[in-house]
């Protein structure tokens, strides 16, 4: 026995205000992305996906026509635009790659030798062997929108999330795919390219089947589960939730079967591969972890973070090239020069400073170059006036020292002392401090 059947009432017994709400807010969404965003492939799927639901507003008298124009607005018609314009998220090219790579050298993942000369992220292949699947059809056949890893996104969550929605017990599981797959937040990731879709709805797949008691289908939601770790090293903890729900609904001996058929999944996904360990490694371990000394596209969203490690990734980069970037530690004028860029010795030799190429129309100089000319005369001036006050001031000095000698000669020590003092001080030298 399923739980749950009939308890999802279909999208065609909705009210037609709740329904007009649904698209009026994916419109919202899509309007705002495409004004907002910065990624070219992000701003013509808000375009094309608000104009969709727009449509799909309109329409919302027939829930059928509404669902169909929010389809094909959102996820068809941006999906195939942006194949035939090839423009894609990198995540598409990495998969890409790796496959072309296992069909051509029988793994997915570049050598350490060959990621060791490479300087770009997306030489890596962060993903599990399983998502390379998805880009088998262009390693095999060439290029071209059939061969896209998108459609091939697309076709996975449709045809995962509708047996997942159908076994969930929903009433109407092809109203219910349409409306969740042309939702703003499915439809941008699967038309864009990113890779979470069909992650995502095996996930949704496996725990559907966990909802029956029975044998086979705990069989069954071990490989769907363990088909989604094949895929991405994030979905490791769903396997720990689902052994924890069966152990505490059907006991010690369902959990295991259903973990020991997810781990036999993923050992056959994964196993062939650990022939190169290293390779592995480094793609899947070290670089998502920001440990392969490139900084991933996928930073951490916390405040500071991506900041902090953009500033060490550059300060790394100018060690390497031999530009210490940052002026030395010291203090005194060697500093102060180096911070106002007035002069080049932290430029290095043959390269061009790309603050001295600052130019403004009608200008013979770059402004920045002259204005750290000025600055650096300035100091340089400033440094020599020191020099000469230093010698007039130790030539006074040396003066008053001589009538203090004279003095000494009548007076006692102590009033020569005082005869200094008011020499040196009522000059405007020095300052009176305490005990004269």
């Amino acid at each position: 026995m399923i739980y749950g059947r009939d308890t999802w009432q279909s999208p065609a017994t909705w009210q037609r205000r709740w329904l007009a709400g649904v698209f009026a807010v994916s419109a919202g969404y899509a309007g705002i992305v495409a004004l907002t965003s910065t990624e070219p492939v992000h701003r013509l799927w808000g375009e094309i996906a608000a104009c969709g639901y727009g449509v799909a507003l309109l329409c919302v008298l027939g829930t059928d026509l509404a669902l169909g124009a929010a389809l094909l607005g959102a996820l068809v018609v941006p999906l195939t635009v942006l194949a035939v314009r090839n423009m894609r998220q990198p995540e598409v090219d990495v998969i890409a790659r790796s496959a072309s790579l296992l069909v051509h050298h029988g793994t997915p993942y570049e050598s350490t030798a060959q990621l060791a000369a490479t300087a770009g992220p997306n030489a890596y292949n962060p993903y599990l062997p399983v998502m390379s699947l998805f880009g088998l059809p262009r390693a095999i056949f060439g290029g071209g929108f059939p061969t896209d890893p998108r459609v091939w996104f697309a076709l996975a969550f449709i045809v995962a999330f509708g047996l997942a929605v159908r076994i969930g017990g929903a009433i109407d599981a092809v109203r219910w795919t349409a409306l969740v797959a042309a939702s703003p937040i499915v439809a941008l990731e699967l038309s864009a390219g990113g890779d979470d879709g069909p992650m995502v709805a095996f996930l949704c797949l496996g725990f559907a089947l966990l909802t029956a008691r029975s044998a086979r289908a705990i069989t069954w939601a071990g490989i769907a589960l363990g088909l989604a770790a094949g895929m991405k090293a994030t979905t490791w903890p769903a396997l720990a939730v689902a052994f924890a729900l069966l152990v505490a609904r059907d006991g010690w001996r369902a959990a295991s079967r259903f973990a020991g058929i997810a781990l036999a999944v993923l050992a056959i996904c994964v196993g062939p591969f650990l022939t190169h360990p290293k390779a592995l490694v480094d793609n899947t371990i070290k670089f998502p972890l920001g440990l392969a000394g490139i900084q991933s596209a996928a930073a951490s969203p916390l405040p500071g973070h991506p900041h902090d490690r953009r500033r060490a990734a550059g300060a790394g980069r100018r060690r390497s090239r031999g530009d210490p970037g940052d002026p030395p530690a010291g203090r005194g004028p060697a500093r102060r020069a180096a911070a106002g860029r007035g002069d080049d010795a932290h430029v290095p030799p043959g390269a061009v400073d790309p603050v001295r190429l600052l130019h403004l129309p009608g200008n013979p100089r770059p402004v920045a170059a002259r204005r750290g000319d000025r600055t650096a005369g300035q100091r340089a001036g400033s440094t020599m006036r020191q020099r000469e006050e230093n010698t007039a001031r130790q030539r006074e000095a040396d003066m008053t020292l001589r009538r203090l000698v004279k003095i000494g000669h009548h007076e006692s020590v102590y009033s020569g002392v005082r005869a200094f003092r008011s020499a040196w001080v009522g000059k405007g030298r020095c300052r009176r401090t305490a005990g004269w």
